[in-house]
């Protein structure tokens, strides 16, 4: 093979792999901008890998049609125990969650 066929051969395979590298980079990009903004805010904060773990074991029961709030208590209260231990971040999140809490007691 010739210089210049050498040449050419490893100029496409590189813009191949420059493309794939460019596509998986807009993927990534598409998936962060479509993430709801809470789920932004608890991956950001001190409890994002447990935030994370609840909500790929949401996700994977709910693909499958299984019951996720069973499946998925124990990563649920791991997820609740990290929260409240983080109020200083949370605080937004444990301060709705009581208030739903007082709203149920005074519908009952």
């Amino acid at each position: 093979m010739s210089r210049t066929a050498r040449h050419e051969a490893n100029t496409a395979k590189l813009e191949e792999e420059e493309e794939q590298v460019w596509k998986a980079v807009l993927e990534e990009l598409e998936e962060e901008a479509s993430e709801c903004p809470f789920c932004k805010y608890m991956k950001s904060g001190p409890c994002g890998e447990e935030f994370g773990a609840w909500e790929e074991c949401v996700k994977a029961n709910r693909e499958s049609d299984e019951d996720y709030v069973a499946n998925c208590q124990d990563v649920t209260r791991i997820m609740r125990e990290c929260v409240d231990k983080n109020p200083g971040y949370y605080s937004a999140v444990v301060q709705g969650d009581q208030e739903g809490e007082k709203d149920a007691e005074t519908d009952a």
